[in-house]
């Protein structure tokens, strides 16, 4: 009498069982692909660090190429190679849509209040949409739908829509020249803003 001893499986066959469970659920794989794609987005927004047009052009090519060559892959080979496609792709998208909607960012410098009381922001390095020459060194708004500044601080970063213009000159001769003092200041703009300034 003889005891059959069962040898572990190769890796060979392994990999075969592996390719045909895939394949046999290749209909119900197609349901991972927005779970894929938003892992690839959830992937951009916890990278340390914002990835350069070059690189997210870069990583949309290599994309867009391992999608082509996932053409003539099946089953295991096709998962393997589909899935970081997938991944790349929200990368890219979320990537590449995060610039699309960029806004004016400005560094708050100072918080301060104005004659009549109301919550005032100093911001340094500010990007105005419209202007193509270059930009001032800091600009001043006004809040003036706003009682407080809640939780803005120094060195917080916002976006907000506001009227800026030049600092005034003064409103009579020999009246006190705000605009002088501006300069010296490098305040380049003065302004107010009636919308809510995001943090």
């Amino acid at each position: 009498m003889f005891r059959t001893v069962a040898h572990p499986p190769t890796t060979r066959g392994v990999l075969d069982q592996l390719d045909a469970a895939v394949w046999s659920a290749r209909r119900r794989l197609s349901l991972w692909t927005p779970v894929a794609f938003g892992a690839g987005a959830g992937l951009y927004f916890a990278w340390p660090g914002e990835p350069s047009v070059d690189q997210l052009w870069a990583l949309a090519g290599a994309v867009t190429l391992a999608a082509i060559l996932s053409v003539w892959a099946s089953g295991l080979r096709f998962l393997l190679v589909i899935l970081p496609v997938l991944i790349g792709a929200g990368f890219v998208d979320a990537g590449l849509r995060a610039r699309m909607v960029a806004a004016p960012v400005l560094a708050v410098v100072a918080l301060s209040r104005s004659g009549s009381n109301h919550p005032r922001l100093l911001l340094a390095e500010p990007v105005l949409y419209g202007v193509e020459r270059a930009m001032p060194e800091t600009v001043r708004i006004t809040l003036v739908d706003q009682e407080d500044f809640g939780p803005l601080r120094p060195g917080d970063w916002v976006m907000t829509r506001a009227r800026i213009g030049p600092p005034g000159s003064p409103v009579e001769p020999g009246g006190f020249d705000f605009r002088r003092l501006a300069w010296f200041q490098q305040l380049g703009g003065v302004g107010y803003t009636d919308r809510p300034v995001i943090g």
